[in-house]
């Protein structure tokens, strides 16, 4: 098939300028699933994560090009009719879903032209920058509110008792927090869901690039859940207790989203200088 299509013009530079163009249609067709999915990011709905989620894609792309380079088209025809039936039966649901699994419906497109086009190779080295746009996709709202709930439970008490230990006189009533002169509510862009998700693409992300072993991978990902909880607990720790031992400035908004974002770089960089170190030191003793 290869070769016929080679002599009849259709070369590697061809094809993929032919792949980009149906792309372009398809997107166009899914614009409304599309849209739908960047204007969550850019609206910050969920998570802040989404906005890097097509660098970190196009980086891996770009990291692969000399691997994809050298990979021979070999179209593969079957299983790119197996990803086109997973497209549809998305796209079917999506109707009556929602946009998310419309998009899902999109990459599994693009997946099955990448098959079709080039072959089961060239999908194994694109497969984790085109699937991990999904990162972007907003959780539907009833999902994101029944784990911010359970979240924000967890959090509140858990960082109430922290401010106790650290003799902050707090009271809580739900999610109504009391420090002297100072009345704060848990809602639930408080709660750590965005923590949660955060963490969990970027754990994705990270035993990509340094973690080989299955397990490893499977141990951080899924460790990225706790990693969340704790995290959310000393995010509202530290704007509890420097609310009420600094300025009750620290509780506005633009106060506390500072506080946050330092929180969430504090734990994110140190768990990867962490790990570095942990495996770092483990190189060093195998080598002696």
């Amino acid at each position: 098939m290869r070769t016929l299509l080679e002599k009849n013009g259709f070369s590697r530079k061809s094809r993929l300028l032919f792949l980009l163009f149906i792309l372009a249609g398809a997107a166009f067709l899914y614009r409304d699933s599309v849209l739908s999915v960047f204007a969550a990011v850019i609206d910050r709905q969920d998570s802040s994560h989404g906005v890097f989620v097509p660098f970190i894609s196009g980086y891996f792309l770009w990291t692969a090009s000399s691997r994809l380079h050298r990979i021979r088209p070999e179209p593969a025809l079957l299983p790119a009719s197996a990803m086109l039936t997973v497209s549809v039966l998305l796209l079917l649901l999506g109707k009556f879903f929602g946009f998310q699994l419309i998009f899902l419906s999109f990459l599994f497109l693009a997946a099955a032209l990448v098959m079709l086009f080039f072959g089961k190779k060239m999908l194994m080295e694109t497969s984790f920058p085109l699937f991990f746009l999904a990162a972007m996709v907003p959780l539907p709202e009833p999902l994101y509110y029944r784990i911010a709930e359970g979240m924000r439970a967890v959090n509140t008490w858990g960082s109430v008792n922290v401010a106790r230990i650290f003799g902050a006189p707090v009271y809580q009533e739900g999610y109504d927090v009391y420090l002297p002169g100072l009345h704060l509510v848990v809602n639930y862009s408080c709660s750590g869901v965005r923590y949660l998700l955060s963490f969990f693409t970027f754990s994705i992300v990270y035993v990509f690039l340094f973690r080989e072993s299955k397990w490893a991978r499977l141990f951080i990902i899924l460790g990225s859940i706790p990693f969340s909880f704790i995290a959310g607990t000393t995010r509202l720790s530290v704007v509890f207790l420097s609310a009420h031992y600094i300025s009750p400035f620290w509780a506005e908004y633009e106060p506390h989203v500072f506080l946050s974002w330092v929180v969430f770089a504090v734990f994110l960089f140190g768990s990867i200088g962490l790990d570095q170190f942990l495996l770092n030191r483990r190189a060093v003793k195998r080598d002696v």
